[in-house]
Parts: C-alpha cells; structure tokens; sequence
C-alpha cells in the first residue's frame, strides 16, 4: 500500500511539473502558469491554486536539495493522505530578478475536491529549500521551507506545521545550509543548520530538535571560519558506527578542508577546529569524503605530495590521496592512490612505492607514466607503468599490441603498458587490475 501511495505520489508531482513546462510565454525557470486543460488530480490541483492565485502567477523552484518542483505533495496532518503545496509568485512582470514574494499555497481535499486551503506569504523572493521531516519522533510532519531573503546574502529556515486547517509557522533561524538527520543516533531526525560569517570568519554548526511547537538547542561546534563556502555537508558514519556530519569547505581555489562533527562526552564537538582554523585536513585536491571501501564507514581524503614537485609551483603539484577513517579519537590509513579526474581513473599506490614511485603526468592525451625517483637527479628516472584513456572511436582506429585493456564503456577505454617487468618496484598484470579503478 506505501509503495502504491508513493508511486501515485511521484506520478503527479511529475505530471505536474510536466504540465507546467507547457507554457508557452517563456522557458526560464519561472514561467508563468497557463491553467491546463487536463483531468483527474493534476487538473484538479492546477486549477486549484488558478481559482486562489489566479492566472497571473510563476512558479518558483527550489534550487538545491532532492526537491526542485514547484509543486510537492506530502502528508503533513498525518490524516493518511497527501496534501499538495505549491510555490509561487506574483508575476507582475516577465522580469527574472522580480522581487515578488514567494507564497506557499496549501491545496487540499475537501469533501472529496482538491481546493486551497491556506496560503502563506514567505518573507523571501525565491525558494532555497524544502523538506519535510519528522523532528519530533511520533511521526508528526514538520514542513521546512528555506527562502532566499530580499536584498540579503543569507538565507531564513521557516518552520511550519499543519493541522488539517492552518498552516502555522513555528519557528525560523537564519542560515547558510541546513539539512536533516539523526545525529544524536536517538532514532529520530534533527535539524542541522550551517553557518557561515565571512565577514566575521566564523562558521558553525547548530543542532536542534524540534517537538512541533518548541525548538531546542542541542548543541553548537565551531568549524573553519575562513572558508570560502561550503562544498559539502553529508551525514555519514565514524569507525565504531557512530554518526557524524562530515563537512567539505574550500579554503582556496587549490585546497580544501574537512570538519567533522559529532557528539562526545561533552557534547557536541569538532575536534579538528582549533581557534576558528582548521589545518590537520586542509588538501590540494578536490576530492570530497565518501566511502571508498565500501564497509559502511566515512572516509576522509588527505594528500601528499609526490616526490620530484616540492620546487614546483603550487599549480603544477602532483599530489597522492591518502584516505583515512576517523574513530573520533585517531585517523588510520584505508587507501593510498594517484587520483587521475581528467582520465577519469585512479590507481592505488602499492606500499612499496610510497615515498620511491613518482609520476608524469599529460593531461592533454590523458596519461599517466608512474616512474621511479632518481634521489640523487632529484628527478623521475626508471619507467614502470603507462596508462592511458582513449576515446572509445580513436582507440579503436589503431593497434594497441603490447597493451593491457583495463576497462571500457560507451566512450572510453583504459589501457595500460607494463614497462618494467623485473625489480622491487615492477607489477604484474594481476596485481594491476586490482590496483586500477575508474571513478
């Protein structure tokens, strides 16, 4: 019955959407609206908001988050059924910058019709993002709404619940991002709001819950103040399983840097943030933490620099990722590689060449040519291995005798040249397959 219901669900927000798409007066994200000529609950639900807002009106999209329609159904009354909410401005001009304010049009069954039933005025021009969540754990629909605030550069989290007649707003709080999940691990999700002042070069991190009515304080960590922004915020999992919120920022337009935060003894903490500065993770890499082995635990991407770029200009540095799990009291090595984005590859480095084994690097042809160091040239000396991309069509005009296939699909090809096959630092063609991966 949950699957059907989701997939009616889906159906109409998609059909929605696809409607709204038909207008004829213009193609940019906020077109103005032209009541359709459809049936059944779409039509229904158009017309709806039509009969309230009139004719006369524009879409607003949300801009980041899973949700980016103008139209999203969620049971937010808990009464077993969808209501639809829409999202919509006065379109008193065709203008992209219009300042109209953002509404949110509650449209619900009435006696069997879908009609509006409440309408809010957000204090914003344009939609950030939307979610709904459970914040209060007895499955009460909390519905959060991010606006993108007149004039500012930051945003304004409104809180807003529904009780089968009016949509109330119960809280808001200024913010950079925010996103929902169960960080206190107590079985219910929490409100997680980023921060950022870079005036003041602070950034923090707030978490709350939230029971319908009360938000509460449950805990506040500084993070790098001087960042530029915030690349990415993901809940994901320490070694041991607790959770933790694993935020990716750039400190440059070279480097990155990773906090972690989560909650210890003492509440909640970020132990890698000293003074506002955040140093122990900065790289020079844009390589964002994930799960690289694949057993359930964040890993974080460090770097080190290849032997042979030290005198190098920073821009020209060729760097290994080191990634490494965090228990919350020491990092441990998971995986030492040459990440190669442009050939769309990487290759873990084999313990033996850590600090021996560097490299040379075209990435105009895509390769990779791994050489020993020369210590005493201070420069890359012996060949051990080539790899390669090809586009799929030229690969195949030529003859690659001698060449190992490493990988293919529609529009590449991954080939490789052993060219040192005796010596600590040679590898065979078994122990290459396994070192090589595509991204």
């Amino acid at each position: 019955m949950r699957k059907r219901r989701w997939l009616s669900a889906l159906a109409l927000v998609t059909a929605l959407c696809c409607l709204a798409s038909c207008s004829s007066l213009t193609s940019a994200p906020r077109d103005l609206l032209q009541a359709p000529k459809a049936t059944g609950d779409v039509g229904e639900i158009q017309r709806a908001l039509f009969d309230y807002a009139g004719s006369n009106i524009a879409l607003r999209f949300p801009h980041s988050g899973d949700n980016r329609t103008a139209f999203f159904l969620a049971d937010l009354d808990g009464d077993g059924t969808d209501e639809a909410l829409a999202f919509y401005a006065a379109a008193s001009s065709a203008d992209e910058e219009s300042v109209e304010a953002v509404h949110i049009n509650l449209i619900d069954r009435v006696n069997g019709v879908w009609r509006s039933v409440f309408d809010a005025v957000t204090p914003g021009n344009a939609i950030d993002k939307v979610e709904v969540a459970d914040l209060s754990g007895d499955g009460r629909k909390t519905l959060l709404v991010g606006v993108q605030l007149f004039g500012a550069v930051g945003n304004q989290l409104n809180l807003y619940t529904y009780d089968g007649k009016i949509l109330t707003q119960q809280a808001q709080e200024n913010y950079t991002q925010f996103l929902i999940g169960d960080l206190m691990d107590a079985g219910s999700d929490q409100l997680l709001v980023l921060s950022l002042d870079s005036t003041e070069h602070i950034s923090t991190v707030t978490v709350y819950s939230f029971d319908g009515e009360t938000m509460v304080k449950r805990g506040v960590a500084a993070t790098d103040g001087n960042i530029s922004g915030y690349t990415q915020a993901m809940i994901g999992t320490l070694a041991g399983g607790q959770p933790a919120l694993f935020l990716d920022a750039a400190k440059s337009a070279l480097t990155l840097v990773t906090d972690v935060v989560y909650f210890g003894e003492n509440g909640l903490v970020s132990p890698f943030t000293t003074l506002g500065e955040t140093q122990y993770t900065l790289r020079h890499s844009a390589e964002l933490c994930r799960d690289v082995d694949g057993d359930g635990v964040t890993d974080l991407p460090f770097t080190e620099l290849l032997p042979g770029y030290a005198e190098r200009s920073e821009a020209d540095r060729l760097y290994l990722t080191i990634w490494r799990r965090f228990d919350g009291k020491q990092v441990t090595d998971v995986l030492c590689a040459d990440v190669f984005t442009a050939a769309g590859f990487q290759l873990a480095f084999p313990s033996r060449w850590r600090g021996s084994v560097t490299l040379v690097s075209d990435s105009a042809s895509r390769m990779r040519s791994y050489r020993i160091y020369d210590e005493e040239k201070q420069t890359a000396g012996a060949e051990i291995l080539r790899i390669r991309a090809y586009d799929t069509d030229v690969y195949e005009r030529f003859d690659h005798e001698g060449t190992i296939l490493l990988d293919r699909n529609d529009t590449t090809v991954w080939v490789a040249r052993l060219v040192m096959t005796e010596g600590p630092y040679a590898i065979t063609q078994e122990e290459l397959q396994t070192l090589f991966s595509v991204l």
